[in-house]
């Protein structure tokens, strides 16, 4: 389940859609693919961590989603 306040950006690279969500409350990034696999899991991310792999998700075509709407919006 994500949490309300949950950073959340997708983006499209070699035709494959991936999600990654930073959760707040146990500072946890998780990364899926669009088969909902699990990339990437880290724990404990700093607060410039988290700045530094927004510019990267931002660089790579991400798009930044609040905890409040779906996918399909963005898109």
């Amino acid at each position: 389940m994500i949490c309300k306040n949950a950073r959340i950006w997708i983006w499209l690279q070699e035709t494959e859609l991936y999600k990654a969500v930073y959760n707040p409350n146990n500072q946890t990034l998780v990364v899926t693919n669009e088969r909902d696999e699990i990339v990437l899991r880290r724990t404990g991310i700093t607060q410039e961590q988290l700045t530094q792999l927004e510019v990267l998700f931002l660089s790579l075509g991400a798009k930044r989603m609040d905890g409040h709407q779906e996918p399909f919006t963005i898109l």
